[in-house]
């Protein structure tokens, strides 16, 4: 996909979030669950006006991140390095606005425990974070040095052929951290989701310092 088309749709994914909260404004009740702790419980309740805080966060983060992601290919030279980065932005994005339509929904059902909906907000934490791993390590060994993602250990960043195999094992770490996740997240509930996502995190990190320990 060329790089004006990326852009496009990124910019429509990033104000999608506003088309969705007006919709949500027309149908929600005026009084909506605006918290749960934890345990899933709604420890507040407000206006249906607040579901205008999504894209009021969604949108200017959203150009942040683009601008960013131009930078990094400017400053890398490299497309690829900057494809990565969008492709980051829209699993995050893509993530962001699903969480989105689960609390609207939740909103106009008037939940006050989460734990009562049939889909656990926490699996699709978790499925929604392994994928996104395992989409960036799929393209994680194309990226050109120096850019501002891939792994960064400053023990690997004077040599050229140490930078490209740390990032081809990242990658690949990546990838197989994230199917793990999304697929244990399909059976997990509850915090125990999140468990296992920082687990699952932390051992992907441990694996590819001791790799790159080993190929410096």
């Amino acid at each position: 996909m060329g790089r004006k088309r990326l852009y496009a749709l990124y910019y429509a994914l990033i104000w999608l979030s506003l088309a969705i909260a007006i919709v949500a404004l027309v149908i929600l009740p005026d009084r909506i669950p605006a918290h749960y702790n934890a345990a899933g419980q709604v420890t507040r309740w407000g206006s249906k006006l607040e579901s205008l805080i999504f894209p009021a966060l969604y949108i200017p983060f959203g150009y942040l991140m683009a601008v960013i992601a131009k930078w990094t290919g400017k400053r890398t030279g490299s497309w690829p390095s900057e494809r990565l980065t969008m492709l980051c932005n829209f699993g995050c994005f893509a993530f962001l606005e699903a969480m989105q339509v689960y609390f609207l929904y939740t909103s106009l059902q008037q939940v006050e425990n989460l734990n009562a909906v049939p889909l656990d907000y926490w699996k699709i934490t978790g499925v929604g974070t392994g994928v996104i791993l395992a989409s960036v390590g799929n393209y994680m060994p194309k990226v050109k040095k120096p850019g501002p993602v891939g792994l960064r250990f400053p023990w690997i960043m004077d040599n050229e052929e140490t930078w490209r195999k740390c990032q081809r094992f990242g990658g690949w770490a990546l990838t197989v951290g994230g199917v793990f996740l999304a697929a244990a997240s399909l059976f997990l509930t509850g915090p125990a989701v999140l468990v296992w996502l920082a687990g699952d995190t932390l051992a992907i990190l441990a694996v590819c310092t001791v790799y790159s320990l080993i190929v410096s």
